[in-house]
């Protein structure tokens, strides 16, 4: 039985785990080996073509030319999170930056280097520029802007259907 001195048990100041990459340098670290990774990892592919195909019905004799291509690997924050172990950036950026200037501009530099090897690879046609232009929400602005004026002359058109002004249309 604990006498009033002692206690059985003690309190911590913090709970749960300890972070996963308490430094700003640990965190560069792995980015660093994460996009080298990338780097010697390119992606390769292959595509089949059908040459001296006989026409002649059944049992005709066909020959297949493989084709191997080697394709850069895009950088990517899911890439990344899989890499260091991260479940969740936005989670993570949100936690472990608690407004350190060392490790804000870490994040900053992590999300705008895989940000420019992506827009930078869709440029020279390396990756697919609607994906990248998604991937960064690009496409969603300028979707937006293309849906509003389309309601914007549909509704010009009904008005001018109807014989009413755009604004009768509108309170409707």
């Amino acid at each position: 039985m604990p006498t009033n001195n002692t206690r059985p048990f003690s309190i911590v100041s913090r709970v749960g785990r300890p972070p996963l990459y308490p430094d700003p340098e640990d965190l560069a670290k792995v980015a660093d080996e994460y996009f080298q990774w990338c780097d010697d990892n390119p992606i390769e592919t292959a595509t089949r073509k059908l040459v001296g195909a006989k026409q002649t019905g059944k049992g005709g004799e066909a020959k297949s030319d493989e084709t191997r291509f080697t394709t850069r690997r895009a950088y990517t924050l899911d890439g990344f999170c899989l890499f260091a172990r991260i479940s969740d950036w936005s989670s993570f950026k949100s936690a472990e930056a608690h407004s350190d200037a060392e490790y804000l501009a870490v994040i900053h530099a992590i999300e705008q280097t895989i940000r420019d090897q992506q827009v930078s690879g869709a440029l020279a046609g390396v990756f697919n520029s609607n994906i990248v232009a998604r991937l960064n929400g690009l496409a969603d602005v300028q979707r937006q802007e293309i849906d509003d004026q389309r309601k914007q002359t549909a509704g010009e058109a009904i008005a001018a259907i109807l014989g009413v002004e755009v604004a009768q249309i509108e309170n409707r």
